[in-house]
């Protein structure tokens, strides 16, 4: 029985032994492990960040795209520009038009007055 008591007790010193060595070795292992499952954290977030941004960047190359083929429909700028030159004179033209006839307008204004006035006069005298 001693014998068994023994080795009972050295069983027991063993498995004590295996339970500390075990401790040590969480403790050693744990942060690493959380570290890790910080890490695991930090990849999925930049996975989702990369796929967002590469979707991203397909939209912007479609938009890119659209925006090169409006601008190559677009007449040269040479163009365009004698273009408006040429409807602005066109518009200073028919501006000047405008401002001699209002100034006609007035004119004859004046005239019918002075007629009216005139006729009223040679009326008075006239009897």
């Amino acid at each position: 029985m001693a014998s068994s008591s023994r080795i009972l007790n050295d069983e027991m010193s063993a498995l004590a032994e295996r339970h500390k060595r075990g401790e040590v070795a969480i403790r050693k292992v744990k942060p690493l492990a959380d570290k890790a499952a910080e890490t695991e954290t930090d990849y999925a977030k930049a996975k989702t960040d990369f796929d967002t941004a590469q979707s991203d960047a397909e939209t912007a190359a479609l938009a890119l795209q659209m925006t090169e083929k409006v601008i190559a429909d677009l007449p040269a700028l040479e163009k365009a520009q004698s273009a408006f030159e040429a409807l602005k004179q066109k518009w200073q033209e028919a501006s000047d038009e405008l401002n001699k006839l209002t100034a006609l307008d007035g004119d004859y204004k004046v005239i019918v007055e002075n007629q009216t006035a005139l006729d009223v006069a040679k009326a008075c005298c006239a009897n």
